[in-house]
């Protein structure tokens, strides 16, 4: 069953590898392939995404452009295994291909047996991607030009990507090559909860887990979480989500805090039944992780906390939400997930700025 956190993450090995042997493998066949233009008539379109859940999320608003622009193109997404449950909620998907990321050859295959008219590679870093996409039949295929990551060299067309604006936003320049489109914001539509326990009373929710290189980084001091839940529960129930894994750390935290019935524990279900419980909360306060990106898509009450990364990278989009730095973006300095963050910048938020978030919401 899909879970909500991604079964593992990249070593420091296979980033190594990945630079050692990417870049240089890259920069030959990018120099020796004829780039090709635009095709005229576009019908098949496939969208790489390798891992990563929050960044699937916001995908969303460009799979919304790609629509509109194009109503009767075919649209199909090849994703990792931490990410496909995640790109099988965006309707408008019409096709979710999983590959084996960590099989490389296996991988390539399986992409090469489809062929299209444009290619949207959506990685960031990541060399492999790019091999992926050279590899790939495509007539036309895009990618993103990103910071000393030198990716970029076997792509037909390549777009800045830039540290500066909201992720999203780079997702859309993405789609530059292939004319005016417009931008919009990453939405969801789930299907009603049939088959998950929803609290009938007023709830509200807290994810309070990363996973990732530097997920400690983006954790939220426990102290705070307690006093923070301390205050809510005099009205309210608290619902701590979370992964598989996540499930004995929020059943400590019920225990520290005394919270004993004013919470319950939903850490290890699937992705659909958390999106459908988030669904019914009264709000959610999250760290910067796949759950805001999810709660923004929906239009969801909720207060984003950032410290290694910035709200104006990150941060939910939606009307509803709110969020919260605890420092400038130069000061928050986390943008591909493996780089070094020097102390811990998480402890200049405070519970008093939260709950004044919460107020302004009416609660």
């Amino acid at each position: 069953m899909n879970r909500l956190r991604p079964a593992g993450r990249s070593s420091g090995l296979e980033k190594l590898l990945d630079k050692l042997l990417g870049v240089p493998f890259l920069f030959v066949v990018g120099h020796l392939r004829f780039k090709a233009q635009p095709p005229a008539q576009i019908q098949r379109i496939a969208l790489l995404k390798a891992s990563a859940i929050g960044d699937t999320v916001l995908m969303s608003g460009t799979v919304l452009s790609i629509k509109k622009k194009y109503p009767n193109a075919h649209l199909t997404i090849f994703v990792g295994k931490s990410n496909a449950a995640m790109a099988r909620l965006i309707q408008e998907i019409d096709a979710v291909v999983e590959i084996p990321v960590a099989s490389p050859l296996k991988a390539i295959r399986q992409i090469r047996s489809h062929a299209f008219d444009v290619w949207l590679d959506f990685g960031t870093w990541t060399r492999l991607e790019a091999i992926f996409s050279f590899f790939s039949r495509a007539r036309f295929k895009v990618g993103f030009k990103s910071h000393r990551q030198f990716r970029h060299f076997a792509q037909d067309a390549s777009v800045e990507h830039s540290l500066k604006i909201h992720e999203s936003e780079n997702y859309f320049r993405l789609l530059a090559p292939l004319g005016q489109l417009d931008y919009l914001l990453p939405q969801l539509r789930i299907p009603e909860a049939t088959n998950v326990d929803i609290p009938k009373i007023p709830f509200i929710t807290f994810h309070m887990w990363a996973g990732g290189t530097q997920g400690e980084k983006k954790k939220w001091p426990q102290q705070n979480w307690i006093q923070l839940g301390k205050n809510l529960s005099e009205r309210y129930l608290l619902v701590l989500s979370g992964g598989p894994e996540d499930r004995e750390r929020n059943d400590a935290f019920i225990r520290e805090s005394g919270l004993g019935s004013r919470a319950k524990n939903i850490a290890g279900l699937n992705l659909l039944q958390t999106a459908q419980i988030l669904k019914s909360s009264q709000a959610v306060v999250s760290i910067d992780t796949g759950v805001l990106h999810i709660c923004s898509a929906l239009n969801l009450p909720v207060v984003g906390l950032h410290g290694a990364t910035h709200s104006s990278r990150w941060g939910a989009l939606s009307p509803r939400s709110r969020s919260l730095n605890a420092g400038t973006l130069e000061q928050s300095p986390l943008h591909f997930g493996w780089e070094n963050i020097p102390g811990d910048p998480m402890t200049k938020i405070s519970v008093s700025q939260v709950l004044a978030q919460l107020r302004e919401m009416g609660l």
